[in-house]
Parts: structure tokens; sequence; C-alpha cells
């Protein structure tokens, strides 16, 4: 079953299509991100499973135009990974805050759509929740607010943005995927910490297990650890 994955947000679309094997597994066909919907200069970038990635930059002013781009590129004959668009046979989505009606993923039928109307009272009220919280004292925090906090741990605001070490192999490997876009970002990746990777072995107890300079390289590249990272 190929299943198309959704995740829309203020200004952007994230979306993977992946091919179910069963609830578990599943291969990944491509994934992509559209960004900066509603200003000249958006871009999609889409990452085709076995393809060269594509990219294109072009003003996006609204979703509708971000998810045709999505689209067309799904089903384009250079860069795209169906045929048809009758290839895909559910879209997944997320919609509201659930509250007690929704705890998971849940098929949309008639019942499921009178539901999510009576959700927008408390999605309209989920902004001046997190109004609350950010003004609310906190013993943790020594009585301060977090954003009062904030203004007095960073005077200057964030001037930089953090370096990232991955904790694990798995992490690792997501963390190069991302590389490009978190240093398009301004964010440093540091994979020095990479030799010692903290697992959770089979009953969920950590594990530290200890990379060898002939093993493969925790980042996922196909190298040798000596030739990557452990250079």
């Amino acid at each position: 079953m190929i299943i198309l994955v959704i995740n829309c947000g203020s200004s952007s679309v994230k979306y993977q299509l992946l091919d179910m094997k069963n609830d578990d597994v599943y291969d990944l066909l491509a994934k992509g991100l559209v960004e900066k919907i509603g200003l000249p200069d958006g871009c999609l970038t889409h990452k085709p499973t076995g393809k060269e990635p594509y990219s294109v930059t072009q003003p996006i002013p609204d979703h509708k135009v971000g998810m045709k781009l999505v689209l067309d590129a799904l089903v384009d004959p250079e860069h795209g990974v169906l045929s048809s668009f009758d290839d895909i046979e559910a879209v997944g989505h997320r919609i509201v805050q659930g509250a007690d009606f929704f705890s998971g993923s849940t098929l949309v039928d008639d019942d499921v759509l009178k539901k999510i109307p009576t959700m927008d009272a408390l999605n309209a009220l989920m902004p001046y929740i997190n109004e609350f919280l950010n003004n609310v004292n906190n013993r943790s925090r020594k009585g301060w607010p977090p954003e009062e906090l904030f203004k007095k741990t960073h005077p200057n605001g964030i001037t930089s943005m953090p370096t990232i070490m991955p904790g694990s192999a798995h992490f690792a490997k997501q963390l190069k995927e991302m590389e490009p876009e978190l240093r398009a970002m301004g964010a440093n990746v540091d994979y020095s910490s990479i030799d010692n990777f903290a697992t959770v072995g089979q009953y969920g107890e950590r594990r530290v297990i200890k990379v060898g300079r002939n093993d493969p390289c925790p980042c996922g590249s196909g190298k040798k650890y000596k030739q990557c990272h452990g250079r």
C-alpha cells in the first residue's frame, strides 16, 4: 500500500511517500519539503529514492500551489516515483488536536468529519493556553516565567545556531540526511562523539557500543569509520 504522508505548517509542507509492507515495515519512495510559502522565493526540495534530488525556487503564494508542486514532482517523468496518482492508496495528514476523540491514527469517515468541527473551540483555545504557560512562574525555574528567563539568559537574543551532536547511530544517520539543510540554517553538526554510542538493549537497558576503526561508520556513509569520522 502506497501512502502519502503530509505535515502542513503555517508556511511549509513536509511529505513522505511510503510503500507500506506491514504496520512496521515500509520502503521510502520519496520525501521532500516545500518552504517559504507566501514568499516570492518559495522552494520545493524533492528527494526521490534512487534518483538525484530535485529542487525548484519560485513564488509559492499558498499551500494549494505548494501541494501542486509536490504532486507534479511525484509523477514527473524524470524525478518522479509514480506512474499515476492512482498508485496512491491513502493519504495521512495531521488535522487537529485530538483531545478525547482521537488518540492515534484514524480513518477519516463521516463520523470523524462530524467530530472535527467540535475541535475548533479547543484549537482556538490552545494559543491562550500556551500564552498562559509562558507567563506562569515555575518552581523549577526559580520563579521565572519562560519568556523572562530567556531574556535574562539571552539578553541579545539567539546570536548563533547550536552545535548538534548525535547520541546514537540511528540519530547520526538521520543527521547525515538532514545535514545540508541544518548547515544552510547555520547549525553545526559535530560527529566527534560518534565513536561511543549509547543504545538500548533487548530489555530497555542503555548500553555503550565502541565503534572499531574498521567498522562501518555509524553516520551511514558506507565508509569505514577510520576513513570517515574516525580520522
